[in-house]
């Protein structure tokens, strides 16, 4: 991580769908950006396409790196209540074009759900955007890492708990006015005292609002403000255990308090409303005050817990083709254009920036009716498969603070003419599967009374595909179960046998199989219960095999493309002896090779980084 934040602001676009053309969108924040010196590393772009009869709404999301210091007002006294103070000139709202969150209906029988919605000629639409991460704009990324830790002792952790009556994407932290902190937020203190007599000792947690405005008048500048309000401010003393390596779980009664009755997350052409939980702990040793913080960025959506939206119109479920596409730029913003007759209901594009040149990396949903051939992108520059492409590699890094620990992490990188870049993409783009787009579930049965699920994954563990290296347990990072339907608990349950299978899946869309291995034996099951579920949790040593050191990488190019996935089938027989056959595809990101990051430098491990000892880490065996 280095020093830059990131910036963030909406563009809406009003087009005639008879002359339109994807290569005129945000076409002026490219041109603008494209000139500028003080933008780091990556730019992002995420635009939704609203068809309405004649018209097409485009809404932009632009994210960059820059190195500027951030020019905002800050309301604050450390610790304590403040004043909110208001611009003067307040926006004007602008129902037409502006995107609020809200939780809205599913248009199928499933659970609401929360995103951001735009209203177009009475008409909503719902938008996908880049998780934003208010402290990342606040401050540079290696400073809001760095603020996480106590030094000498630990580092402060935060997990988000998700309400039961809706879903959301990963990472997105929707809360509501009204909702208790503690039913949405889990807070611990991973830490390693030496030396006795160190305690937790305060508690605070502050909501935090940034706005953004931009004024009418010409060549004025944007206006941010941050508000900051403390909701919860209590001292305890919670005693650190010493001489080993331990977590304290802060307890419930220590940041006890409410999300106020606020306005929702909104953004429209001269407004920003963005909203964050701040967490901060005081730790002492009644001569010493040490301190440490975390942010964790929130949605707030409109209204009490029980208002629910109509059902809003959908990208999801309407497109038949995602696509990864990677150019080089000749000039630093270079928007990819198709066929203006193909329906392209979204496009998210980011531009990183290396040594050797600045590469576009961009992925398209488009609508129905696309065939292969045209959805292939025509390069202008002469970019061969194999020197432009997408993969994935495992990190490690020495654990500064405590000898013997390692972080361990895997993300995607891009690779340029055999030098790779470690960029920082959006998840979207860096988790991007173009056979798994549709998969909701992973779990597959031919059995209407059982099926076969996965239970619980290694981190990073989200779908598309759960990131993992050649050579790691199944049963390390996959927890697998059976579930039964209407099965009588007094029926005896037989294991008979257990089939793994490691699955390709080329960009032509043919399935082709790598390696087998079939495990025999008979091992008889008990029913737990949870609820009114029935399940069983599936003994390891049934699919305790290693993620073959042959098994070819993950990778993405605009030639071809290789996905991986695991299949695991079992066969179950009952007290009547008929024999159940269930299986689950998990779908997998192979990294290519490990990499060691040195330890001199400034970069500071990603969040979801795991820490272990170095025994527990063990080389990526290659081919």
């Amino acid at each position: 991580m280095t020093s830059f934040r990131f910036e963030t602001f909406y563009l809406f676009e009003e087009f005639q769908r008879s002359n339109f053309s994807n290569s005129n969108v945000a076409k002026p924040v490219s041109d603008a950006l494209s000139q500028q010196s003080n933008y780091g590393g990556r730019s992002y772009y995420n635009t939704r396409l609203c068809y309405h009869k004649d018209k097409v709404l485009a809404i932009t999301e632009v994210q960059f790196q820059t190195t500027s210091i951030a020019e905002i007002e800050i309301t604050e006294d450390d610790f304590e209540r403040f004043e909110v103070v208001e611009a003067e000139d307040k926006p004007e709202k602008d129902t037409e074009l502006g995107l609020e969150w809200a939780v809205v209906s599913s248009s199928a029988h499933g659970p609401p759900r929360a995103c951001l919605v735009a209203q177009y000629h009475g008409q909503e639409y719902d938008f996908k955007g880049e998780i934003f991460e208010l402290a990342y704009t606040l401050d540079t990324v290696a400073e809001v890492a760095k603020t996480e830790w106590v030094e000498d002792l630990g580092k402060l952790h935060y997990e988000y708990i998700q309400p039961h009556w809706f879903t959301q994407e990963y990472r997105e932290h929707t809360v509501l006015p009204g909702l208790r902190v503690p039913d949405i937020l889990n807070i611990s203190f991973d830490y390693n005292a030496k030396d006795p007599g160190f305690a937790l000792s305060r508690v605070v947690v502050q909501l935090l609002e940034l706005t953004c405005f931009l004024p009418t008048l010409p060549f004025a500048k944007s206006t941010k403000t941050l508000h900051i309000s403390t909701l919860s401010d209590k001292k305890c003393w919670e005693m650190l255990e010493t001489g080993r390596r331990s977590t304290l779980s802060i307890p419930n009664n220590l940041y006890e308090c409410c999300i106020p009755d606020i306005e929702p997350t909104y953004y429209c052409k001269r407004f920003t409303r963005n909203y964050a939980i701040k967490i901060k702990v005081e730790v002492s040793d009644k001569t010493v005050k040490r301190f440490a913080e975390t942010v964790m960025s929130v949605y707030v959506a409109k209204g009490g817990l029980g208002m629910i939206r109509k059902p809003v119109h959908s990208t999801a479920g309407h497109c038949s083709e995602r696509k990864l596409y990677l150019e080089v730029l000749e000039a630093p913003l270079i928007p990819l254009d198709f066929d203006k007759h193909l329906l392209v209901q979204r496009q998210q594009t980011a531009v990183v920036r290396t040594d050797e040149a600045s590469i576009a990396i961009s992925l398209k949903e488009f609508g129905t009716g696309l065939t292969e051939s045209k959805s292939v992108f025509k390069s202008k520059y002469d970019v061969k498969s194999h020197q432009l492409y997408l993969k994935y590699k495992l990190f490690s890094m020495a654990d500064k603070i405590e000898e013997g620990k390692v972080y361990v992490w895997a993300q995607p990188v891009v690779c340029f003419k055999g030098r790779f870049a470690l960029p920082t993409l959006p998840f979207e783009i860096g988790h991007v599967s173009s056979i798994f787009k549709h998969m909701s579930s992973v779990q597959d049965t031919s059995s209407s009374r059982i099926r076969l699920s996965v239970s619980k994954s290694w981190m990073p563990s989200l779908l598309p595909a759960i990131v993992v290296s050649r050579g790691m347990k199944l049963s390390h990072f996959l927890k697998l179960k059976l579930v039964f339907e209407s099965w009588d608990p007094n029926e005896t349950i037989t294991l008979i046998s257990s089939r793994i299978e490691w699955l390709y899946h080329h960009s032509g869309g043919n399935e082709e199989d790598s390696l087998t291995k079939t495990l025999r034996g008979r091992k008889y099951l008990h029913l737990c219960q949870n609820g009114n579920e029935d399940f069983i949790e599936l003994p390891c040593k049934w699919y305790n095999c290693t993620v073959p050191k042959d098994l070819l990488a993950t990778y993405y190019s605009n030639t071809s493309s290789r996905d991986v996935s695991v299949r695991i089938s079992l066969e179950i027989k009952g007290k009547q002896e008929e024999i159940a056959k269930v299986s689950v595809t998990v779908p997998l990101k192979i990294c290519d090779e490990s990499f060691e990051v040195s330890t001199t430098g400034s970069y500071v491990p990603p969040s979801y980084a795991l820490c272990l000892t170095r025994d527990e880490v063990k080389p990526d065996p290659r081919p």
